[in-house]
């Protein structure tokens, strides 16, 4: 008898055939147990299923297996490890390869709606499809196999092009062959040196002012915890003071009104995070937005047309921040934009965007439900939102997470989706906390008051910033962490192959 184990075999060692489509001569003469039941077509790279030993797609089963884990094999509904299915026996894929199929390309001679009707075998498609099957090069019109024109593609003299300058908003467009005499008299490309320049400065006083802005936030919270010790000292020895008869009864009182309004005042000058990022930003009401702009709000008094007249908004526009009030649909904002902040906004529901990042801030009332969040977006910012999530409403192509300060809802088990690799936690005000075993990097920012928190079996990286309670205990797959300031170390020590690094952020 075979041993199983000798059958096991690395799903990365399988060939996948490529994303070829197979156009089968009809009815296709094939048995019942040659044919997937997942995609009802005859297998391709077919694979076995350990349990139940059926056989079907290896993409088919791999897909499966991400898709629907929870539910086991498609047949037998026993949970199973993709890494661990088997090939079939040889007999198998030799019926496979000799069905006989069309070419997909229009004017083959194996074409379905060729005149000659010729058909060719399964296992020599591929090698007709790409060495022997032509196709014409869209720009310049000649002939070529597939092979051919990959190499042809990155040659070809009429093929399309920007100009180089098309970043400062030069509108040519035309062939490589061309591209040089165009540029040899063009102004963008002319003063291009000079507009660098600029852009960078621009870009480093942008990064400046950030940096002031947060030194400024950090000193505000300093003074607020001094004025709050003051006022809790003062009103204790006022409550303990008795004023002599004979002084002016103006000179006394009785409650901490004067403190408190000053303390109000000064909290007022705090920022709230969407402020930050507003006042980073260029407000827009109506009108035309100057080219070379990357970061435009929107508030209640925006009164332009909605969805925004073509050219208002340059392409160099990729950050929309919708402030409190905003009262348009959201999926209407212009194509150019990666990057959404939402605040309080009047009508939180989008669909059909393509934005990467999103940042949901104080008091968002976005419905958190299943697949509300599309698939393009790759990092996602949660701040003290109204509504609380789960990971059926995070898009799965979702790879980084941040929780800010003043976080609320809760991070149980099972409420991050698998797909993150990268977590970003500050100061949320929650204790129930599950990080899913996916992620290899972890931030824990400056005042992380988390009492007990279990790091993931396979993290890689971890950061360190000033949080509040010690790490207990770390993984052995750790290789870096960087520490900011943490003063633990002595009573609970770093795992001995870690490389740790000292300093600044």
């Amino acid at each position: 008898m075979t041993n199983s184990k000798e059958l096991d075999v690395d799903i990365k060692e399988i060939k996948i055939s490529g994303n070829l489509t197979f156009s089968y001569k009809e009815p296709i003469e094939i048995e019942k147990d040659l044919e997937c039941m997942i995609c009802l077509l005859p297998l391709e790279e077919p694979i076995v299923e350990p349990n139940c030993r059926q056989m079907f797609c290896i993409e088919c089963l791999t897909n499966w297996s991400i898709e629907n884990s929870h539910k086991g094999c498609p047949f037998c509904q026993r949970p199973f490890n993709i890494k661990t299915v088997s090939l079939p026996p040889k007999f198998v894929t030799n019926t496979l390869d000799n069905l006989l199929v069309y070419c997909n390309t229009d004017g083959c001679e194996f074409n379905s709606n060729s005149d000659k009707n010729k058909l060719i075998r399964r296992c020599d498609y591929r090698n007709h499809f790409e060495r022997q099957c032509i196709v014409v090069c869209i720009d310049c019109n000649q002939p070529f196999t597939r092979e051919q024109l990959k190499l042809h593609s990155n040659e070809c003299l009429s093929k399309s092009v920007k100009c180089s300058s098309s970043y400062l908003m030069c509108p040519w467009i035309g062939s490589i062959k061309e591209l040089k005499q165009h540029e040899s008299f063009c102004h963008y490309v002319a003063l291009s040196p000079i507009l660098n320049r600029y852009n960078d400065r621009i870009t480093q006083l942008e990064i400046d002012n950030e940096k002031t802005t947060s030194f400024l936030l950090e000193k505000i919270k300093n003074l607020e915890s001094i004025l709050l010790t003051t006022t809790t000292t003062t009103t204790t020895k006022m409550n303990n003071y008795q004023p002599t008869p004979s002084a002016p009864p103006s000179l006394y009182y009785s409650d901490t009104t004067t403190t408190s309004t000053i303390i109000s005042q000064l909290t007022k000058k705090k920022l709230s995070s969407i402020e930050i990022f507003k006042n980073n930003s260029f407000k827009y009401v109506n009108g035309k937005v100057e080219a070379g702009i990357k970061s435009v709000s929107l508030g209640e008094d925006f009164s332009d047309s909605w969805p925004i007249e073509k050219g208002n908004f340059p392409s160099s526009v990729d950050t929309l921040i919708l402030l409190d009030g905003f009262k348009e649909e959201v999926n209407l904002i212009p194509k150019s934009t990666k990057i959404i902040h939402m605040g309080d906004i009047k009508k939180p529901l989008f669909s059909g965007i393509s934005v990467n990042e999103i940042h949901f801030h104080d008091n968002c009332k976005f419905k958190f439900s299943k697949n509300a969040i599309p698939d393009s977006i790759k990092i996602i910012h949660f701040y003290n939102v109204t509504e609380p999530i789960s990971s059926e409403s995070i898009g799965k192509n979702v790879k980084c997470i941040h929780f800010h300060d003043g976080f609320q809802k809760s991070l149980g088990y099972g409420i991050l989706p698998s797909t993150i690799q990268e977590l970003h936690l500050y100061n949320i005000k929650r204790q129930a906390l599950a990080i899913p075993d996916s992620v290899k990097t972890l931030f824990l920012h400056n005042e992380f008051n988390h009492e007990s928190i279990e790091l993931p079996d396979q993290l890689e990286f971890l950061y360190l910033d000033n949080i509040v309670h010690p790490i207990k205990s770390f993984p052995s797959s750790l290789k870096t962490i960087h520490i900011i300031n943490y003063k633990f170390e002595d009573n609970f020590p770093f795992p001995p192959k870690t490389k740790i690094i000292y300093g600044c952020k």
